[in-house]
């Protein structure tokens, strides 16, 4: 609680291991663990100021953010995935904690500052605060024609969607696998396009799951099991529209292949 002892002792530190962050960032941390945003701010601007603009971003973004100052925050993270886009995870949680009264500021400084992976970024905030639609839209007319890195953001666009079971949860979720089985091969396209049938069901978009289990019971390359897989939730499909008689054939067709507990 001593703040110039504190600042005494971390330059002293500091001119002990030239060129080390850690001095500054320590001095910061206990700031802020005895509730003094101020002096873990003017901690980490000295670093800056003595180590180099680039110095301790991921640390000074989160002062910034604990101050209220969103813009700041958020152009400051966009410096630090300039440089380091490994921190794109960090800068998700933290900017995804904003308060519904700053979203826009963080949505507007993005777009202003930021470039197309900031964008990226900003598609993900938008599904981790709800804005399913809008974020996924975004997502989809940013992805890159590299089909590893495509299938990567979309991964983690699923990842903000884990443990929502809601319609419009189910239908970007389908919509997102189905685009990743695209940029996949053989069984492993099957069992994604299966997976987004699944989600689309579940979302009630009848139509694209029975076309999406269309292509996986025509699919040569679908590994085994992936038909009945098909056919078990295409027989969902069916019984949800209401379209028995075609259940029923559906059903009888899979009976060979079920066990009991499978076709009670």
């Amino acid at each position: 609680g001593l703040v110039d002892s504190a600042k005494r002792y971390a330059l002293r530190w500091s001119a002990a291991t030239p060129g080390e962050d850690t001095p500054f960032r320590e001095w910061s941390d206990a700031a802020i663990e005895g509730r003094d945003v101020r002096s873990a701010r003017a901690a980490l601007e000295e670093g800056r100021k003595r180590l180099g603009a680039l110095s301790l971003g991921p640390d000074y973004a989160q002062v910034l953010q604990m101050a209220g100052d969103y813009a700041a925050a958020t152009k400051q993270w966009l410096e630090v995935l300039a440089v380091s886009p490994s921190y794109r995870n960090g800068a998700l949680v933290l900017l995804g904690q904003a308060p519904p009264a700053q979203r826009g500021v963080v949505r507007e400084t993005i777009l202003r500052e930021g470039d197309i992976s900031a964008r990226r970024l900003l598609a993900l905030l938008q599904v981790r605060w709800g804005d399913l639609e809008a974020g996924f839209g975004q997502m989809r007319s940013l992805l890159p024609a590299d089909r590893a890195q495509g299938v990567a953001l979309l991964t983690a666009l699923l990842e903000e969607l884990r443990g929502r079971t809601d319609p419009p949860a189910q239908q970007v979720r389908g919509a997102a696998l189905e685009i990743i089985a695209s940029r996949q091969d053989g069984a492993a396209a099957a069992r994604t396009r299966l997976d987004a049938a699944k989600a689309f069901a579940d979302g009630g978009n009848e139509r694209d799951a029975r076309r999406l289990l269309g292509l996986v019971a025509a699919d040569a390359n679908a590994p085994a099991g992936a038909s009945t897989g098909a056919s078990g939730t295409l027989l969902g499909v069916l019984i949800a529209e209401g379209k028995a008689a075609e259940a029923e054939s559906v059903l009888a067709t899979l009976a060979g292949s079920l066990d009991f507990d499978q076709r009670d």
